[in-house]
């Protein structure tokens, strides 16, 4: 079958239905224990939906096999419907636990240091385990560097209740706070645990364009590279105040947080987030190849970044890059649905901004076949759909050259759309779909009531002289199908349908032209000449429609050929 998540997903309904099948099952013969543990720690949505779900399993096995127990540990957050179960608070029966513990890691201490300190340090800890930990490392800490036990007793007085309370007074006391909070922002947001060989790149490398190391030579040689995993292990403590430990996972050292109460702390306070609503930082500032970080966030499909930059109150939502892209164009550009959604939900968005090419975000997700964008922004209220670009073409052009026929389709259904516009050529979107020889657009093109079958581009042709000069049967048959066809339309070079497919010899377009009652065979171009003296003579015979001539005509045209030759 493969490895699950490659070859094949697991199913959440099926699951399900698979472990409720098994336990009435096992139920039969024996007793079963469940034990769910840190069921906080799959986040709130999933640990509500978890519990609702064994609720459920309970209330579908049947009375005489309800030998089955359910032990969940979870913290206060998120509060969890557990309807008449049992429940235990630690926190409210361990503070014998805590004080042996604190005395335990004290009894090296003074003794009746010790014991005063362990008092106040188990009076505050209010059940928390890890707070009476961090704080017996404060107190261990102070105690080896000889501080008095009144300064002690102050600093754990001064430590606030809670864990968020002491994360916060480590992070505000942090020595190297830049590169502290670095390293801590890729433990915590790093889709797998880093190794201690990736952090000592993690602190060695600086993303900034602007920095001097340029390779990973040079960051190998700078001062922030630590060689050895052991003195990495140092510096990954000595960073994160204690908050961040390595461990074996595998055949590998591994950082993470010493608890999970740690990584909620980084990520619910914003503490590595916020700085975009600091007003010390420049949201709209350029790197050197002049991106803002929306910019640069919308190119590379960072939704949370880009959701971020956007709380800013100062950003430029219609910053321009180098080639006049705005964050919409190269998130349109680059695929990214759920970015381009976002930016045109925020006010002050500009959905018609055009880029050095004159192109909008429409003519970018229509090039690129990006339906669901289309449709995205074709629902927009202040959208420009007849929008034109450096070469006068809409975004109807586009789709009709490159032949996007559910494009075309739903362009088409906008009020209003102007089918008629011409590009700096002359060209409606008619002649694209002619030139490309596209009957199915074609057809959609001619369907719409308001279309002008004979618009002349700045060489005076129509549709239907380009579509014969092309050679492209099916469309020009289509063409004379419409009752307003100009059939003798003339050019500026004085050419007509019927003189054009006789100079290019379209034996059957010029039989199509000929059968047309209303086709003047006797026109002239600008030499003088009419559709029959610009045909080679042996052709004549097999261009005249069979029902219009005479076997005598025939040999008369032939004779009056050659006399003016």
């Amino acid at each position: 079958m493969g490895e699950p998540g490659e070859c094949w997903q697991w199913n959440l309904r099926e699951l399900q239905d698979a472990f409720r099948s098994a336990i009435s099952i096992v139920l039969k013969r024996q007793v079963v224990w469940l034990f769910i543990d840190a069921v906080d720690e799959s986040g709130k949505t999933h640990a509500i939906e978890l519990v609702r779900h064994l609720r459920q399993l309970l209330a579908s096995i049947s009375p005489e096999n309800l030998q089955f127990l359910i032990c969940i540990t979870c913290r206060h957050y998120p509060v969890l419907d557990l309807g008449s179960a049992y429940e235990i608070a630690l926190e409210g029966e361990n503070e014998k636990d805590i004080s042996a513990y604190v005395q335990d890691r004290l009894s090296l201490v003074d003794e009746k240091s010790a014991s005063r300190i362990a008092d106040v340090i188990t009076n505050r800890a209010d059940g928390i385990f890890m707070w009476a930990s961090l704080q017996i490392d404060r107190a261990l800490e102070l105690e080896l560097n000889g501080a008095s036990l009144a300064k002690i007793e102050a600093e754990v007085l001064s430590t606030p209740r809670g864990l968020f309370g002491v994360y916060e007074e480590l992070v505000q006391n942090m020595k190297e706070r830049s590169k502290s909070l670095k390293m801590i922002q890729w433990i915590c947001f790093a889709m797998r645990p880093l190794s201690l060989d990736e952090l000592r790149w993690v602190l060695a490398v600086d993303a900034d364009r602007t920095s001097p190391i340029k390779s990973l030579k040079k960051a190998q040689e700078s001062d922030e590279y630590i060689t050895s995993s052991e003195r990495m292990e140092l510096r990954l403590k000595s960073l994160s105040c204690g908050l961040v430990e390595a461990v074996l996972s595998l055949d590998r050292r591994v950082a993470q947080f010493i608890h999970q109460s740690v990584r909620d702390f980084f990520v619910e306070t914003e503490v590595l987030l916020s700085p975009a609503n600091k007003k010390d930082v420049k949201v709209n500032e350029r790197d050197a190849k002049g991106y803002t970080s929306l910019l640069q966030a919308a190119w590379d499909g960072y939704w949370d970044v880009v959701e971020l930059l956007l709380s800013a109150h100062d950003i430029d939502i219609n910053a321009r890059d180098s080639r006049g892209q705005t964050a919409l164009l190269r998130a349109v550009s680059r695929g990214h649905m759920a970015i381009v959604r976002l930016l045109l939900e925020r006010d002050g968005i500009d959905i018609n901004a055009q880029d050095d090419f004159g192109q909008t975000a429409l003519f970018w997700a229509v090039s690129l076949s990006k339906m669901a964008v289309v449709r995205l922004i074709l629902e927009m209220d202040d959208i420009n759909i007849n929008a034109r670009d450096n070469d006068g073409r809409t975004a109807l052009f586009w789709a009709v050259s490159l032949s996007k026929m559910a494009v075309v389709r739903l362009i088409l259904e906008m009020d209003d759309i102007n089918i008629n516009a011409r590009d700096n050529d002359g060209r409606t979107a008619l002649f694209w779909a002619v030139s490309g020889g596209d009957v199915d657009i074609l057809r959609l093109l001619l369907d719409k009531d308001d279309i002008d079958i004979n618009a002349r581009d700045s060489q005076g042709q129509t549709a239907l002289l380009c579509a014969v000069s092309r050679g492209h049967m099916a469309v020009v048959r289509l063409l004379l199908e419409s009752d307003d066809i100009d059939i003798n339309v003339l050019d500026a070079e004085g050419l007509t349908p019927l003189l054009c497919a006789t100079q290019q010899e379209h034996v059957a377009i010029a039989r199509l032209l000929l059968n047309k009652h209303h086709v003047d065979v006797n026109v002239r171009d600008t030499e003088g000449l009419t559709p029959l003296l610009t045909i080679p003579a042996e052709r004549h015979c097999r261009m005249l429609p069979k029902t219009a001539t005479s076997q005598l005509l025939r040999s008369t045209l032939l004779i009056i050929r050659k006399s003016l030759i």
